[in-house]
């Protein structure tokens, strides 16, 4: 089966999953497309995050706000064993934890950090950086403004690593622009 099919059968898939209204995704409250590149790589993802119930009170007038997203993404090397004009594409399934400070309404502008677990389809293998295995850590850090209760946008800078535990661990940086529909 053409690889290009596989990519796109599964974001068919997944994006039936989250419009079928499943449990797990009534839960969720925002849903977000992300866009970025990084070592001659584009970067694609679909993800949906729920807040936890806990939000802490910080420095009198901002919250700390708790989160999880599932992420399905798909990073597309235009450089695919250091070979000019070689691709590859692979999918990465994501869970993260993350938070958020803002403010009491959670309107305006945060800041927001992340680290969580990442399964990569395929070693990651473009433009000079070979990952030694397909579990990695994905954590970043972004800013973004939340405009009203529904529409929130960030960048942030994602990293990509498993910490050393296999060889070869060059890591991988992306630079990503996240939309968000906020239920």
């Amino acid at each position: 089966m053409d690889r290009l099919y596989e990519l796109r059968a599964a974001y068919v898939l997944i994006t039936s999953i989250l419009l079928a209204g499943t449990p797990l995704v009534q839960a969720m409250d925002s849903l977000s497309i992300e866009a970025g590149s990084g070592n001659a790589t584009a970067f694609y993802q679909l993800a949906a995050q729920q807040g936890w119930s806990n939000d802490w009170a910080w420095l009198n007038e901002n919250q700390l706000h708790t989160r999880w997203e599932m992420s399905v993404a798909e990073m597309a090397g235009k450089k695919f064993n250091n070979i000019e004009g070689q691709t590859q594409k692979l999918i990465d399934f994501g869970l993260t934890p993350s938070l958020r400070w803002g403010g009491k309404s959670s309107l305006g502008a945060y800041a927001e950090a992340g680290i969580g677990i990442h399964y990569l389809t395929e070693k990651y293998n473009n433009n000079g950086r070979a990952m030694g295995g397909n579990f990695q850590f994905g954590d970043y850090i972004g800013a973004g403004y939340l405009f009203n209760s529904h529409f929130d946008v960030t960048v942030k800078f994602e990293h990509f690593s498993d910490a050393g535990i296999r060889k070869p661990n060059p890591a991988i940086n992306f630079a990503i622009v996240k939309l968000a529909y906020v239920f």
